[in-house]
């Protein structure tokens, strides 16, 4: 999906016009991520690919399911139907949730990592004691 949303989002810059800068300074973005994105080098955002789903006219559920064609394009078959705004509430939740989740994870890693360096100092720290103790 990710290079498929890649090309499309790349294939609506180019169709519309646009070079890299122009398009990032629209979307208030730098023109370095906004390459990124159409290299699929990186995820863009929800909000992100929306923005370009409103700008360009393109349907949220069409533009990370299927290559857009240029032909498809001009005679509207990729046209936006109308987002129910809570719709896009509970998503947008939903994101934030998954967000916070994320960097609970995180949290718990570190911890992790953190409690297993102490074991392994403890261990090193009762090995030095057992050899001195040893004959």
């Amino acid at each position: 999906m990710e290079k498929r949303l890649a090309k499309n989002l790349h294939f609506l810059r180019k169709y519309h016009g646009y070079t890299l800068v122009e398009l990032a300074r629209l979307m208030q973005i730098s023109k370095s991520a906004l390459s990124d994105y159409e290299n699929a080098k990186s995820p863009p955002s929800f909000e992100l690919i929306y923005q370009y789903c409103i700008r360009f006219n393109v349907d949220l559920a069409v533009i990370g399911s299927e290559l857009l064609e240029e032909e498809k394009f001009r005679a509207g078959k990729y046209q936006r139907s109308r987002v129910n705004p809570i719709d896009l509430l509970v998503m947008s939740q939903k994101q934030a949730l998954l967000q916070q989740k994320l960097e609970s994870m995180e949290v718990q890693l570190t911890l992790l990592n953190q409690l297993l360096e102490s074991k392994e100092s403890e261990n090193k720290t009762l090995k030095l004691q057992i050899e001195l103790l040893s004959p």
